[in-house]
Formats: C-alpha cells, structure tokens, sequence
C-alpha cells in the first residue's frame, strides 16, 4: 500500500514539474521576445490657457514679412519675451475644400519661439482626465483604452482659421545606442508597439531641429498643394515640406489610403481614425528597408541630447492625439544562407560555392537556410530566388509569371528543417515558416521546384551565380528583416565525344477518307499514298550521353525535318509527346537516358507534277547541336500512279453485236505515252502507271456496221461526271472536234470511262484507217470527233 501511494505521489509531482516546467518555457519565450522598450522622453506642449497670437488679424505687420518679390509670405518676427502662445494663421488647411491652399513660410526659430512649449505637467490628459477638450473622447472605448495617453484641446471657434501647437520631446541618446540599434516612433499599445501615428488635422515632425518625411494632413493632397508649407531654416534655406494624406478607414478622396487594420482603428478612435503608417517603406539602404517611422537618419550622431518636435495644427472643433514614444527595437539581423547540389540518382552531391564545376544542360538544385540572429522572434519566413522565379512562404510555393505576377505551383515535394535552440530538429512543410524564435534555423528543401538547369548563356559567362533574397517581419508583423546569400558555380560546355545520341524517323500514321489506314506499330509495311492521303511523321530520340559513367543531358538540341523538293509544309507542329506545349523544336534539352518521342502533323500529300517521274515522298530528320551533326534518319513514302478503267459496252438498241468483237481503243499522253487495249464488251480494262497532270486523249477505231452510241465517265467515287443528255447531245450534233482535255487528277484515278457503241447495217465495207471516233475529257465536259 505503502508503495502504491508513493507511485501516486512521484506520478503527481512528476505532472506538477512538467506542467510548471511548459509555462517558465512559455514566460522564457514571451520575455525574450518581447524587447521593444519606449526610452525616456520629457515632454513638454504649448499651454492651452496663455491666449492666442494671432497672426494674421489685426498685429498682421508684427509677424510677417513679404518674401520672394511679394509673391509669398513669411513668419519671421515673433514676441521677444519668452512667453508661449497658440498661433493662429489664415486657413492653410481649406476647411471646405479639404485642401492647402494658401503658400507660407514659417521661419522654423520664429515658429518655436512662439509656440515656446514650456507646459511639463498634465502634457497627456490621460484616461479621463482631460481638463481641455472631451469632444473627441468615446468614454466607453476610454475605460480599455489601449494606449498609455493622449493630449487634447479644443479649437477657438471665434476665428475661421488654423491653430498650431507645438509638442516637444526631448531625450538622451549615446551614439553606439544611435549605431545599435534602431529609434522608432510610435505608439504603445498592448501587445506590440503600433507603428502609426494618429494625425488631427495637420502634422509637421522636426527631430534634432531637421525637416523629416513625416508631414501629413487629413485633406486631399494633390501635386498642385503638396509642398505648400515652408520653413526658413536656422542657416538661411528654405526647404518645402512634402505632405502626404494620411490613412482612414474609408476613402474619402478616391485615393489609395484606406486603412482596415482593426488595431490601428483602435489606437487612433478619438482621433477621428485618421493616422500615418510609420512601417511604410521609404527606401532600401544597404539592403534593408528603411521604414517611415525610423528616425536614426535623421539624429545627429555628435550630440547626446536629442529632440523630437510636432507642429499639430487644427482647424475645427478639436482634436487629440495619442501619446508619442520612442522605442529601441533590435536591428535587423538574419543570416541567410544558399547551398547547392547535384542528384546521381537518389544520392545528393555537394557543389562548393566558387569551386565547383557544372556542365551544360546540367541540374542543379538548391536549399534555402535562414537564422535568427535578433534577440526577437520573428514570423511570416519568405524566400525570393529570381534566377528559378520562386517564391516560398508558408502559403505554398509560387512561380513567377510572364506578367510577374506569381502563380501557385505544386509542392508536393517540400521539406522543411527546424533547428531549436537545443538543437532539436522538427521535420515538416511550409506551415513551419510561419515564424524562427530566437537562435533557431530554418532549412527548405524543394527538389521540384528549387532547380534550375544550366543552359547556354551560362556556358558563355562561365560561371552561374544565384541569389536568394530571405525576409521576414518582427515587432508585430511591422517591421522586415531582410538579408540573401550567393552561389555560383562554375560552367563548362559538354564535350562533344561525350554525347551520343541516336533517332529514328517513322511514319505514325496514314489518313485517307478521314479513316486510319495504316498505324505504326514497327512489324506493317508502309503503303503506297494517293493525292489527299494524311501522313503523319514521327521521331524516336534516345539519349545515351555520358560522361565516364554517368549519363547526362545534352541542351542546345536543333531538330529539323527535312521534305524532298516535291513536297512542302510552310510550317511543321512539333508536338513532343508528354513535354508541353512550349518546347521549341530548335532549342531544347533532352535528360539524362531520356527518350522523346516527336509528333509531326499532318503532311496532305500533293498531286505530282507532270514533268516529275519522282513519286517518291522522302522525310529525313536531322540532329544537330550548335552547327554539329549528332543524327539523321529518314523515310519514304511513295506515291501510288494513277490508273483509268476502260470499259466497252454495247447498246442493245440496234442489230445483235457478234460474240467476244473486239474493239481497239488507244489512251496517248500527251507526254509521248501510249497505251492499245483490245476491248471485248462487257469487259474492264485497268490501265496502271499514268501521271498525274498528264492530258489524256482516248480514241476508238470503229468496226464495219458499228457507230458510237454514248460515252460515261464516272469519278473513282462512282459519281459520274457529265450528265448523260449533255453527252448525247454533243454526240448527235456532229459539230467535229471541240478543244477538251483528260487531265488526270486525283478525283480520276482508277476513274472508270465507259464507251457505248450500237451496231448498225449501213455499209458491208469499213474503212478504219479512214474514220475513227476520238475522245477527250476535260473537267468541263467530253468531246468526240469523228474522222
């Protein structure tokens, strides 16, 4: 029992130390990683209760003076004896068209003078406590009011013009603190610091007595008002700020500043919703982004009290804005890193950075690594490689396209490596890029996508340099660590006695009719063609490329098919079965053992020419690699010659004909050929090897006591050719000879042409050297003669 209870008892303690064990991990985390701490400032503001200097009512000529010929106005002469006042000017700021209008110079000491902010208690009214204006302060949202305090007034309304009031923070800064780390303003909020700054209605940021970036209104800006306001500067130049509009929750301009971001609406409410986006970038420097709200630039590194002060004017009602801070945040600082390699198989081979050789046509694969080197977590881990067009993040793997947009691919393949800390590893996919604590690393694997094969131009350069540009946000997703790494190989073209590559050329296919008459399948004889038959052409290309014993890729591949002079294509579809659409025939690279298998459709086969005796079509496909031969095959075709049916008949409408009579029919070409068929009737006579384009005549030498009755020719569909009433017609009229032409063509070939004759008992002699019937076809119609 004893030891039961004792069991129980270590049972219980050993959850007790695991449990509280989990949450000093979790405080460790959280203390860590929360760092941003706001350094001490003295605040001091214009007081609200010392009256207002009017500047441009009745004391006009105490304060202004013409500037530039008359042309603009400057406030160069303020009270002399220290005392603090609002200032008040024309609306510089429209109050009904929301836009700057009037051009002014402040003398910047002049301003200063005036505005002198020498009030150091009660700067920030605070929660509730806001002696000088409620107008703006939403009492519900007050009592979880996320920020540490704001400062209110409230407008005069006796005058229509602006109100300007001076805030000023002055601090303490070595310069390695200015070195080391980065200043930004902001507001503090829970969680993290919120890089905004809530503007009511116009904001000028002076820091160690220099113009800054940070001028914004809440009107409309336009290029025609932008650089309105002016400061004469302690040395004598006058330099025009550049305002901005500020963001807002809607668009009230139709102009690109709207703001959905919750949190911001938040810490801005009592100022109308109108605030600036200090993580906005402003340039890249060194390569890292330098964001709006980072005032390292601009304090003077020389001095160790600084000062931050804000021109706030404001034309109706009131206004507030929140408590300004200064927060020390980490510099940026990852390390990213690219390595590369190569696949033998399935066993990966280092390549060494600067050393290593690859040839063309090669694969070369590549990781991306990445460290955190800040004394802060960081989230949303991004990877940029432009030589592959990828990007990867933890929403997938994108590639770039021809519009450089980036289109999500497959990534089916990725592995990521999490090193901890204690040096654990966490094997997984892209979800574990979604943030790097301190001190750990990151690694992304991607054998499909992190791949780039080496092509020409690298041979020409010699080497193959590649670089991965690595970034990621902190401080609250407002801020981006930014940082790449470099590989670069070098490049060497593939030795010509390393590559061997063999091809085959095949006809695929044979189409007549619209049905399949011949397929390859490696074992059928090819048959002959007729005119309007379909070809299609194929090529098997293997690659048994290697070097030693490695096989390898061969690039820069030129494959052009080659037609014999009596056939043409203007332009051959090279269709590489299983490869894609975009692989162009004249440049392209064939893997390692790889086999591919070419597709060319579709070669209609012509009519030869008459003149030609070739009737044979030779397909020849030839291999070649910057101007060298690799391979040739080729294939023949033949073209069938066409053939005409003769066939005799004897009409029944006259005497009974004698038994087996022949006829003599002569076919003569009109390129000097000659054909004699003794035709019995009833009979058909086949006559083979004619050409096409060939005018054909067709006579018949006319027996004793027989005459021509009729002539049919029908097409080698069945379809006769002429109507009958019309060849009878130019039969009966015995007008002679009329010019008319067989031209042999494909609708003829193996055409049937049918010759009717009927006996008669006119003459018991015959004379056939004296009288014959001839016959010739044209496309138009038949003509006969009889001689």
């Amino acid at each position: 029992m004893r030891k039961k209870r004792e069991k129980y008892i270590s049972l219980f303690l050993s959850i007790i130390f695991t449990i509280a064990f989990i949450n000093l991990r979790g405080i460790k985390t959280e203390a860590e990683s929360k760092i941003e701490k706001a350094i001490p400032v003295n605040w001091s503001r214009t007081p609200e209760g010392n009256g207002i200097v009017d500047t441009e009512g009745n004391n006009f000529s105490s304060y202004w003076d013409q500037y530039n010929g008359g042309k603009e106005r400057i406030l160069d002469k303020g009270n002399l004896n220290g005392s603090s006042s609002i200032v008040r000017t024309a609306n510089i700021i429209n109050s009904n068209q929301y836009k700057c209008t009037s051009n002014r110079i402040f003398d910047y000491s002049t301003f200063c003078q005036l505005l002198n902010p020498t009030q150091t208690d009660n700067v920030w009214d605070g929660k509730g406590n806001n002696p000088y204006y409620q107008g703006y302060i939403n009492k519900e949202f007050a009592k979880n009011y996320p920020v540490d305090g704001f400062a209110t007034w409230k407008y005069h309304s006796n005058h229509n013009g602006d109100e300007w009031r001076m805030f000023r923070g002055e601090f303490s800064l070595n310069p390695d603190q200015i070195k080391s780390e980065d200043l930004y303003i902001g507001v503090s909020s829970k969680g993290s610091p919120q890089l905004i700054f809530p503007v009511n209605d116009f904001v000028m940021v002076f820091i160690d007595g220099n113009t800054t970036d940070i001028n914004y209104g809440t009107q409309e800006i336009t290029d025609s008002n932008r650089k309105n306001i002016k400061f004469r500067m302690p040395d004598g130049s006058i330099e025009a700020l550049d305002f901005k509009t500020a963001h807002y929750r809607n668009n009230p301009y139709g102009i690109d500043n709207i703001c959905i971001n919750r949190l911001h609406q938040d810490v801005s409410k009592h100022t109308d919703g109108w605030h600036v986006h200090l993580d906005d970038n402003t340039e890249v420097v060194d390569g890292k982004y330098l964001k709006l709200g980072n005032i390292n630039k601009y304090l003077n590194p020389n001095i160790t009290n600084h000062k931050i002060e804000i021109f706030s004017g404001d034309n109706a009602g009131g206004g507030a804005i929140s408590k300004f801070e200064i927060f020390k945040v980490s510099k940026p600082n990852i390390g990213v890193n690219k390595s590369a390699y190569k696949l033998e198989g399935d066993k990966e081979i280092s390549l060494e950075n600067n050393v290593s050789t690859v040839t063309s046509a090669e694969d070369v694969y590549y990781k991306f690594a990445m460290e955190n080197k800040m004394n802060e977590n960081l989230t949303n881990i991004e990877f940029v490689d432009d030589l592959l067009n990828i990007k990867v993040n933890q929403n997938g793997v994108f590639k770039k396209a021809s519009d450089s947009s980036y289109e999500k691919v497959n990534s089916s393949l990725v592995q990521v490596k999490k090193t901890t800390a204690n040096n654990e590893e966490i094997i997984g996919g892209l979800e574990l890029l979604s943030n790097l604590q301190i001190k750990e690393k990151i690694e992304v694997v991607d054998k499909g996508n992190l791949k780039y094969t080496v092509i020409d131009k690298d041979v020409d350069r010699g080497i193959l340099t590649n670089k991965v540009v690595g970034t990621a946000n902190y401080l609250g997703d407002q801020l981006i660590a930014i940082s790449e790494a470099n590989f670069s190989v070098k490049v060497k073209d593939i030795d010509i006695k390393d590559i061997s590559i063999s091809m085959t050329k095949n006809v695929e296919e044979i189409i007549r009719d619209g049905k399949t008459i011949y397929k390859n399948n490696g074992q059928e004889e090819i048959p002959k063609v007729n005119p309007n038959d379909e070809i299609t052409y194929g090529f098997d290309i293997v690659n048994n490329s290697k070097n030693g014993d490695k096989a390898i890729a061969v690039d820069n591949l030129d494959l052009q098919d080659i037609l014999t002079p009596n056939c043409q294509m203007e332009r051959w579809n090279y269709d590489f079965q299983g490869k894609g659409e975009n692989i162009n025939h004249e440049s392209f690279t064939i893997k390692p053992n790889e086999s591919i298998k070419v597709i060319l459709k579709r070669l209609v086969v012509p009519e030869p020419n008459k003149d030609s005796d070739n009737y044979i079509i030779t397909n020849e496909g030839v291999l070649s690699r910057k101007n060298i031969e690799l391979a040739r095959s080729k294939v023949d075709v033949e073209i069938a010659r066409p053939s005409l049916n003769i066939m005799k008949a004897i009409s029944n409408k006259g005497l009974t004909p004698e038994e087996n009579k022949s006829f003599t029919i002569k076919v003569v070409g009109d390129d000097n050929s000659k054909v004699t068929v003794e035709a019995i009737p009833n009979k058909t006579y086949n006559i083979p090897n004619l050409k096409y384009g060939v005018v054909y005549t067709v006579s018949e030498v006319i027996p004793m006591n027989y005459k021509l009755d009729g002539i049919e020719l029908r097409d080698n569909d069945g379809e006769v050719v002429n109507q009958e009433k019309q060849l009878a017609e130019k039969i009966n009229t015995g007008e002679g000879f009329l010019a008319g032409h067989l031209t042999m063509q494909g609708s003829l070939n193996n055409g049937t042409m049918k010759i009717i004759n009927k006996k008669e008992n006119k003459s018991l002699f015959f004379n056939s050297n004296v009288k014959k019937n001839i016959f010739k076809y044209s496309k138009d119609n038949i003509e006969t003669k009889v001689e």
